[in-house]
């Protein structure tokens, strides 16, 4: 699936965003480095073409600012465990609330599995934002990325604000293929 040249992240995170699940933006950059006289020799490894790469905004506070979303606390999840990216003002620089809410994610159902206990519809609604959620979701299926299963590729945003999480999508390049693993 390589030699694609970020065609499947670009398209992915774009899908996202009209989803409305907030994702990063991305641009394709062309990197040409003059050393020679002449631009396009016959030998393919001799050019000033150096290649077309693609340039993935950051998940940090400049992202919440970018997105028009309120400051909040962004935590990278690698293993479901939680890395923080940005702490809104004013708040402990600690991950404590990511911590408080993968517990409660995790509990009734395993790793993969939301929770099945009583009430578990109220503290969906009371907790995550659905609308982003169910965009989130939505594309995930549609494109195919599964490399979500082993608890990473994404970031939690908790928006103070509003007082609920959101999902945002990272590291989608392994998607749109009907052969993916994960779960």
């Amino acid at each position: 699936m390589r030699g694609e040249q970020g065609m499947f992240e670009a398209l992915t995170f774009r899908l996202f965003n009209l989803a409305g699940a907030d994702a990063p933006r991305t641009h394709w950059v062309h990197l040409r480095v003059v050393t020679d006289i002449e631009e396009t020799p016959a030998n393919q490894y001799r050019g000033d073409f150096w290649g077309l790469y693609l340039a993935v905004e950051e998940i940090d506070g400049d992202f919440l600012k970018e997105h028009g979303l309120p400051d909040g606390n962004v935590y990278k999840i690698e293993g479901f465990q939680p890395h923080p990216q940005h702490h809104a003002k004013g708040t402990p620089a600690k991950d404590d609330d990511a911590r408080e809410f993968l517990g409660a994610l995790m509990r009734g159902g395993g790793r993969s599995r939301v929770p099945i206990a009583p009430g578990a519809d109220s503290w969906w609604s009371d907790t995550v934002d659905l609308d982003r959620y169910y965009g989130y979701r939505s594309v995930v299926e549609a494109a195919h990325h599964y490399d979500i299963g082993g608890g990473k590729n994404y970031f939690f945003y908790h928006n103070l604000a509003a007082k609920r999480w959101q999902v945002v999508p990272w590291d989608v390049d392994l998607s749109w293929g009907d052969h993916m693993f994960g779960d």
